[in-house]
């Protein structure tokens, strides 16, 4: 046996919910906070969308009911190019509730208007085409009097079936709170007992239901309380090791610009000691050069000296 119920559909999570009071929970839990956050964050607009939706579903649904109810109201053309307007006269104003006093269009359309020029007939057949037209209006008239009347039975009988359930409500509220002791042998007592009873089971099932789904969402919340400590946990730690193996790499390239510039610097030594020997060197010879053609000119000097005086002695 298929009994009908309602529910709560979550789309965010895909997820159908039985009563009003695991919605509540299923709203207040990590997961859907995580996911509204997250889908609030992609979309941030989306209350103005949903709304400009909404907004337009309703215009639609209101022109299509414009157009429905101006279709259910449009008057048919008589038979014989006869006037719209001379049609309706046929017609008696009835309350809109029942469809028993709506008049037949085939049958207005097949009757022809009382005091058209173009269908008037002078003699019998005017005065029958108007007995027809008071016929119709009688019977009409007739039909609205008798749906009126069932209308008012229906409404007392309403009334009094509405006037016993309230004195029903009354008498158990009494027996409820221990004014009248109910008699054991009253077949309303007796039935009174065991609806009270069979509800006093079905409460206390649904307590247990209540009580069996709360744990479970409690369970279900301390697990994803837990594998999010472990995630927050997880994240942390992979977190850290990125810092460490960051702080290592940066580390790693100080040292080795450290030692390049450490080696650039030593070469830049060397060669500078290197240019430093060379520019020496070459000052060293540069003075032995220079020494060595002072010496050959001295001494060339030195021979001419003793060539003249070896001359001038060898004359006198």
């Amino acid at each position: 046996m298929f009994v009908p119920v309602s529910g709560w559909y979550c789309k965010l999570c895909d997820t159908w919910i039985g009563d009003l009071h695991c919605a509540s929970v299923h709203l207040k839990s990590i997961i859907h906070a995580k996911r509204f956050n997250t889908f609030i964050e992609e979309n941030p607009h989306w209350e103005i969308e949903w709304l400009s939706d909404r907004t337009r579903a309703f215009e639609k649904s209101l022109k299509e009911k414009a157009a429905a109810a101006g279709a259910a109201t449009e008057e048919p053309v008589g038979v014989g190019g006869g006037d719209k307007k001379k049609t309706k006269g046929l017609t008696i104003a009835f309350d809109r509730k029942t469809d028993v006093r709506k008049v037949n269009p085939i049958q207005s359309m097949m009757t022809p208007p009382s005091g058209d020029p173009g269908l008037e007939t002078d003699g019998a057949g005017g005065s029958g085409s108007q007995q027809d037209s008071l016929a119709l209006d009688r019977k009409l008239f007739d039909e609205w009097q008798k749906t009126s009347l069932r209308e008012t039975e229906l409404s007392e009988e309403i009334n009094n079936l509405k006037g016993k359930v309230i004195q029903k409500l009354r008498k158990q509220a009494v027996v409820e709170m221990g004014l009248i002791k109910p008699d054991s042998n009253d077949p309303s007592a007796q039935r009174y007992r065991s609806e009270r009873d069979r509800d006093r089971g079905d409460h206390r099932e649904s307590e247990r239901d209540r009580d069996s789904r709360d744990k479970r969402d409690r369970e279900r919340d301390r697990m994803d309380r837990h594998r999010d400590r472990d995630e927050d946990r997880d994240r942390r730690d992979r977190d850290s090791r990125d810092k460490r193996d960051r702080e290592r790499d940066r580390m790693d390239r100080h040292r080795d610009r450290d030692e390049d510039r450490d080696r650039r610097d030593r070469d830049e030594d060397r060669d500078r000691r290197d240019r430093d020997e060379d520019r020496d060197r070459r000052d060293r010879d540069e003075d032995r050069d220079r020494r060595d053609r002072d010496e050959d000119r001295d001494r060339r000097r030195g021979e001419r000296d003793r060539d003249s005086r070896d001359k001038r002695d060898r004359e006198r």
